[in-house]
């Protein structure tokens, strides 16, 4: 009997971690608090809403989505997710409407409790993500105000006049989503971001940005300036700071209903004040400007509070975990293991994963719980805890960054640590094999830039 691995999620992350234990030879357990499989794209989106990334990144090497829809929708999301779990016997695995609600050490063991009782795991997989627990600002005056969490919006035309508080991507996307069925809107945030289209000529951007690891880092202002290209250009939007870290959105009509007139951006929100004519309130904002509100949906993202529930203290402690750090709530190397906890792995928790470096880092921990290969060194694995304390504390120029790590550049990373990156060396007689591992792991970025090449030469 192979040894039982715990997984804690059964959004893509869990998914995966799932069918590469299988493969590895481990055993498998899914718990998922929910009735269904899919994670964020099962709960929390609104009808019209599609991805801003492709198909192509939002899909595993081994099984392609064959969805219509460049970018897809929660629902081909999700039919996605099930038939990926069906082609790998991933079903038998899951335990539906299984709340973990605590999780306990016993040596290297975990003994993982639900409400329907305890059951002892050799390894342990937190895979639920970060987006468990909607986190709203403490504005005064709020409790005078109809008001909804992004979560909670389901494309439902909502009364009067709305204010979205947050300009980031789901904010920007429900605000254009409500000024397109007529409704007056404004939108509130801290800060300046570009908004770039989902296409690129006829080229999905996520594709765009896919290239090697780089020999030499862009410099800050060649990081603004990239994106600068990209964007859709507004004399009605903030300019973003070029000494700070660029912030981007991918939106393909915020900034058509900006310019129009049916979306009015505003300063960072500052109190909610009653008025005396109607039954909507002030919004007033940090630039003393103010707005008639009935109705505010919180874009204000989500914090890890979840997380403090599940993991014992200690194990937080020495993870230096912040709850309400929404770029890295958690140290670990390649956002994946910690020197400390060689039974505990996460996949997919922190912020803005793909479905590649998912993949990878499920696989990673199968072949190192199963034995086939060791686990780095814990001299490498504290290494990449400080890289990781480095990108929380934003030591590089431009402070903290929009996500924590580098698409491409953490999937080689991933790769490296399973021997099989695009690094030169000694061929070990498990080469080609492993080989054969990494490159269908990352075919999407290699496949890209073919992809990207070949348009752009015919455009």
């Amino acid at each position: 009997m192979g040894k039982r691995v715990a997984i804690v999620g059964a959004g893509p992350g869990g998914l995966v971690a799932a069918k590469e234990c299988l493969a590895a030879g481990l055993e498998p357990k899914v718990f998922e608090k929910s009735g269904r499989i899919g994670g964020v794209w099962a709960h929390g989106m609104w009808r019209s809403m599609r991805a801003n990334l492709s198909k192509h990144t939002c899909s595993f090497s081994d099984f392609g989505m064959r969805a219509a829809s460049e970018f897809p929708s929660p629902g081909e999301m999700v039919s996605y997710l099930e038939e990926y779990a069906t082609r790998f016997g991933v079903r038998a695995c899951l335990a539906l409407e299984t709340e973990v609600v605590e999780v306990r050490r016993r040596g290297e063991r975990w003994r993982v409790a639900t409400r329907d009782g305890c059951e002892e795991f050799d390894y342990l997989c937190v895979a639920c993500g970060i987006f468990g627990s909607p986190w709203r600002p403490n504005i005064p005056g709020a409790e005078r105000v109809k008001q909804l969490h992004a979560r909670e919006y389901r494309g439902d035309v909502v009364a009067g006049d709305a204010l979205v508080v947050g300009s980031a991507f789901s904010g920007a996307e429900i605000a254009a989503d409500l000024a397109s069925k007529g409704v007056r809107v404004a939108c509130s945030g801290r800060t300046a971001h570009y908004y770039l289209p989902r296409l690129v000529g006829s080229v999905p951007v996520d594709l765009v940005f896919f290239d090697p690891p780089p020999t030499r880092l862009p410099t800050l202002e060649e990081r603004h300036a990239a994106l600068r290209k990209l964007a859709f250009d507004s004399a009605e939007l903030l300019s973003p700071d070029t000494s700070k870290s660029p912030k981007l959105v991918i939106s393909d009509s915020f900034v058509q209903f900006v310019d129009a007139g049916a979306i009015a951006c505003r300063s960072e929100l500052a109190r909610f004040e009653p008025r005396d004519d109607d039954d909507a309130v002030d919004a007033v904002f940090a630039d003393g400007r103010r707005v008639a509100v009935h109705t505010v949906i919180w874009a204000t993202g989500y914090d890890a509070s979840g997380l403090a529930t599940l993991l014992p203290m200690e194990v937080l402690r020495d993870l230096e975990f912040d709850q309400f750090d929404k770029l890295q709530p958690l140290v670990l190397h390649l956002q994946t293991i910690h020197p400390s906890y060689p039974s505990l792995g996460f996949v997919g928790y922190y912020r803005g994963p793909y479905f590649g470096a998912m993949e990878l880092q499920a696989r990673l921990l199968a072949a190192i719980w199963s034995g086939a290969m060791p686990a780095p060194s814990r001299e490498e694995q504290w290494k990449g805890c400080d890289e990781a304390r480095r990108v929380r504390r934003g030591d590089e120029p431009g402070g903290r960054a929009q996500f924590p790590v580098d698409y491409v550049a953490h999937t080689d990373a991933l790769a490296r640590a399973l021997g099989v990156g695009l690094r030169r060396g000694p061929i070990s007689p498990s080469f080609p094999l492993r080989l054969v591992a990494y490159l269908r792991s990352v075919w999407v970025v290699l496949g890209a830039r073919w992809r990207r090449s070949v348009c752009f030469a015919h455009s």
